[in-house]
């Protein structure tokens, strides 16, 4: 089975950085996603819920993906308190 690479483009680096959003945060949400759900072009979400301690409150980690052959080309990065928009209950 072919080793997944995920790789960040610059876009979504320069968000990271805007956002305080670490490369190790966002491969862990790839990596062990709480929720993965389709998402436009191919693409899909992987999402997580965790407790934002700048913040102080709930939030919901998201990183859009697109898949190129065995690898993951993170093309969005972004945290957000409007968990109940993205949640899929089940």
């Amino acid at each position: 089975m072919p080793v997944t690479v995920i790789l960040f483009t610059d876009h979504v680096r320069e968000q990271m950085r805007a956002r305080g959003i670490s490369a190790g945060v966002v491969v862990g949400v790839i990596e062990n996603p709480q929720q993965r759900v389709a998402a436009r072009k191919g693409r899909s979400a992987y999402q997580s819920r965790y407790f934002d301690p700048v913040e102080q409150t709930d939030m919901l980690m998201r990183a859009i993906v697109e898949p190129r052959g065995a690898d993951l080309i993170v093309v969005s990065v972004y945290k957000t308190s409007r968990i109940a928009k993205y949640w899929l209950e089940a």
